[in-house]
């Protein structure tokens, strides 16, 4: 078992780009959380979209093989890249991959039937430690 600090990068490889994510903090995991409670007692989708745009704004730390350049406000993505990164290719699996850090690090990155989800790998090995 690893304990993965707060300033670990733990890249996620989604299709043809590598993201690099941090683990998400008490504080950040609680504010998803009560956005997605929101969504399931009242059905209102704005919640539902509101925790995955803030799992995306503070797990995402890094991006290759693309080119294009995340901007920081502190430690967490600037509003404007949160916005980019929602109308990529890959931003379906990109919020899965994010939503799915509510628990941890995962050793895979599964949809909602528990199916590992195609063209995501997680290597939590190869990670950086700063």
């Amino acid at each position: 078992m690893k304990i993965h600090r707060l300033s670990d990068r733990i890249p996620i490889q989604i299709d043809k780009i590598t993201i690099y994510v941090s683990p998400l903090s008490f504080a950040q995991k609680s504010e998803i959380q009560s956005e997605i409670s929101k969504y399931a007692s009242t059905k209102d989708l704005a919640s539902c979209y509101k925790g995955s745009y803030l799992a995306i704004k503070y797990a995402v730390k890094q991006i290759e093989g693309v080119d294009y350049e995340l901007e920081f406000e502190g430690n967490v993505l600037k509003d404007e890249c949160v916005e980019d990164l929602l109308n990529c290719e890959v931003s379906t699996k990109l919020t899965t991959a994010c939503i799915s850090l509510m628990n941890g690090i995962p050793k895979e990155i599964v949809d909602d039937n528990g199916n590992p989800v195609e063209g995501i790998k997680i290597n939590p090995k190869k990670g950086k430690r700063n």
